[in-house]
């Protein structure tokens, strides 16, 4: 009886073993193909992910070249914002109190750092809009490889 469960027990390990092997096995596979050159977007969409995460990005140099990183690197590079600013380009509404007139003469109201938040959905999303008074104000910080960037934004 006591060698009939061991037969069992080991059975069922030796399964449970195979498909962790074949589900690894099918995952490298998978990754493999998508590095590929085969699918130029999805490897860019893998590289961009994996080096986006936290601890995941050894996964990039693992399955693509340098090349293929270095590519996707500077290919989602901000670029440089040291040209000047148009400011004829920038519509500033007309103050009224905490009050503003936008463009189709309807009242908006900004809180004291000259902030709105407008609620929006849609059929599949909900989200939430700022609309900022004064653009001119936003400054934007980003992150790469430990770089702490911060540069005026402003949507024209």
């Amino acid at each position: 009886m006591g060698k009939k469960i061991a037969r069992i027990i080991g059975r069922v390990l030796l399964v449970v073993l195979v498909t962790i092997v074949m589900l690894v096995g099918t995952l490298f596979i998978m990754i493999k193909r998508i590095c590929s050159d085969s699918a130029p977007a999805a490897r860019n969409l893998f590289i961009s992910t994996v080096l986006e995460s936290g601890q995941m990005k050894f996964l990039a140099s693992w399955f693509c070249t340098d090349a293929q990183i270095n590519e996707v690197i500077n290919a989602n590079k901000m670029e440089s914002m040291d040209s000047d600013i148009d400011t004829s380009l920038i519509n500033i509404s007309t103050d009224t109190g905490t009050q503003t007139v936008d463009n189709n003469g309807e009242a908006e109201q900004f809180d004291g750092n000259g902030i709105r938040m407008v609620e929006i959905s849609g059929r599949s999303f909900f989200g939430k809009m700022l609309i900022i008074k004064d653009p001119s104000q936003v400054k934007v910080g980003t992150t790469y490889h430990g770089e702490i960037t911060v540069k005026n934004f402003m949507r024209l």
